[in-house]
């Protein structure tokens, strides 16, 4: 996931974000929140109930846990990941290998409530009723596979693979990059916020939840890391059960 601030594009370390995750400029989101974890059947039978989320990233391992985002998502992981933030509104965490390490991405639950205006900085817009096709239309983004219909958990979903162009505009960064959405509560936003750029890809499961747009998303490596990473996720999404 790309977290932005004004300046240029990073990739987030260990949210300490996004999603959404990856931050700029070295800043970070603080983590609030926790989740019950689950053990799966694989997982130690001694295992007992552990946050999901910590101050300065929390282990998970292989199980099913449950977040206090909103709606409430259970699913299932037969990896490792080290968590970073799990709050009504957000999720983010990472591979343990991948924590903290710019460039290698992570997966992220987020409800969308406001987008960025593409034209003019920090200017916050509604979500286009059509997300995926909004994100499809802004200059400079790159279509790398998708969109498709799927279902998750029953409800009819959408896929798409996605990154920026080199010529990008450069209206939220110095270097090319496409703003998505603002990270935090839209009324504190001071420019941080999720996007694309053309070093990574972004992979997206885009739902329509109570009236609500919800985005899951695999972000933000490349090459053979994405493909890795985009692999977990889609064994998480599998699994995704909503309330």
């Amino acid at each position: 996931m790309k977290i932005e601030r004004r300046g240029r594009v990073v990739i987030a370390a260990a949210i300490a974000l996004i999603t959404a995750a990856c931050t700029a400029g070295g800043s970070s989101v603080a983590p609030t929140g926790q989740a019950s974890v689950t053990p799966s059947a694989t997982a130690s039978a001694s295992a007992s109930l552990a946050p999901l989320v910590q101050e300065g990233g929390a282990p998970m391992e292989p199980g099913t846990y449950t977040t206090v985002f909103q709606p409430k998502i259970t699913f299932t992981t037969d990896a490792s990941w080290v968590s970073s933030s799990d709050t009504p509104d957000f999720v983010w965490f990472e591979r343990p290998e991948r924590a903290g390490l710019s460039g290698n991405g992570g997966i992220g639950f987020k409800r969308i409530d406001k987008v960025l205006d593409p034209m003019r900085a920090q200017r916050l817009m509604p979500v286009p009723k059509d997300y995926v096709g909004w994100i499809v239309s802004l200059p400079g983004v790159k279509v790398l596979a998708g969109p498709k219909a799927v279902t998750v958990d029953g409800v009819a979903a959408t896929v798409i693979d996605v990154t920026a162009t080199t010529d990008a505009p450069t209206v939220y960064c110095k270097d090319p990059c496409v703003a998505l959405w603002p990270m935090g509560r839209n009324a504190d936003f001071q420019g941080q916020f999720v996007g694309l750029d053309p070093d990574s890809v972004r992979r997206l499961v885009v739902i329509r939840l109570h009236g609500e747009t919800v985005e899951l998303s695999a972000c933000c490596a490349s090459g053979a890391g994405f493909t890795a990473l985009a692999k977990d996720f889609d064994t998480i999404i599998k699994s995704v059960r909503f309330g």
